[in-house]
């Protein structure tokens, strides 16, 4: 089962050839969880996706879909 965020976010790390090791050393994630989110087995936290767009250098809403994105503007 894929994501939109686990496709996001394997496509962008292979994009700029970062690592799994490489990301879970900037978030303290490690890469078995890393992987789990990359194929949709399961969902990272806020917390953790917070995380990993900061690693990663993109903005939060980068991972977030459409919906996702007008609700969290709302928030700010």
């Amino acid at each position: 089962m894929h994501t939109v965020l686990g496709d996001k976010l394997k496509e962008l790390r292979k994009e700029r050839r970062i690592s799994q090791q490489k990301v879970s050393y900037r978030t303290h994630i490690s890469p078995v969880q890393l992987s789990r989110y990359e194929n949709g087995k399961t969902m990272p936290n806020f917390q953790n996706l917070v995380k990993i767009a900061k690693a990663l250098e993109v903005p939060l809403e980068y991972f977030l879909e459409d919906d996702d994105r007008e609700f969290f503007k709302k928030l700010h």
